[in-house]
């Protein structure tokens, strides 16, 4: 992950090494969000280009995002080369 910014009710997630960024077995998944107040919450992710935007009804001021964050995560999301991505948690500038 490079970096975080806040879009409206979203954030988007810019990555290195990103090109051909895909998710196998349907949309990206093991995406969190929180508000200001740290409570994460599950979120909806998509791939748009070489970002994922990352949004929830449940926090519609976002500032952090995290993936991968739990014991056992169904983690999907990779880069062109067949790379996962990482876990990271990491809050928008």
């Amino acid at each position: 992950m490079r970096q975080i910014t806040r879009e409206d009710h979203a954030l988007r997630v810019r990555f290195d090494h990103a090109a051909g960024l895909q998710s196998k077995g349907g949309p990206p998944t093991s995406f969190e969000i929180a508000g200001s107040d740290g409570k994460f919450v599950p979120a909806e992710a998509r791939i748009d280009g070489q970002t994922i935007v990352v949004s929830s009804p449940s926090a519609t001021m976002p500032v952090k995002v995290r993936y991968g964050w739990s014991n056992s995560p169904n983690c999907n999301l990779f880069n062109g080369e067949g790379l996962p991505a990482s876990p990271f948690e990491g809050e928008s500038k």
